[in-house]
């Protein structure tokens, strides 16, 4: 999740920014958890406090600096992650 964070907000002005991403976790906290986490006062659909809160914030903050200059949301594309030993 760290790594999305990194790549969003190292590429904050490239205008059509696609990111390959390996961890369905990350990809579908930044695409559809995160809001919901937020609307639930950090807590999950159980009731239990949000997981990983400080990365969650930072997922927000630069989805919301790329809002602030217009631009149009990151393009999330899975990919098989590394398997083996």
């Amino acid at each position: 999740m760290l790594g999305l964070v990194e790549a969003i907000g190292s590429h904050v002005h490239v205008r059509h920014l696609t990111i390959e991403i390996d961890s369905a976790y990350a990809m579908n906290t930044y695409l559809t958890w995160m809001d919901a986490h937020v609307r639930r006062g950090w807590h999950t659909q159980a009731g239990k406090p949000t997981s990983n809160r400080t990365i969650i914030e930072m997922m927000l903050s630069v989805r919301a600096e790329r809002r602030e200059l217009g631009l149009p949301p990151v393009t999330l594309v899975k990919v098989k992650g590394h398997a083996g030993g």
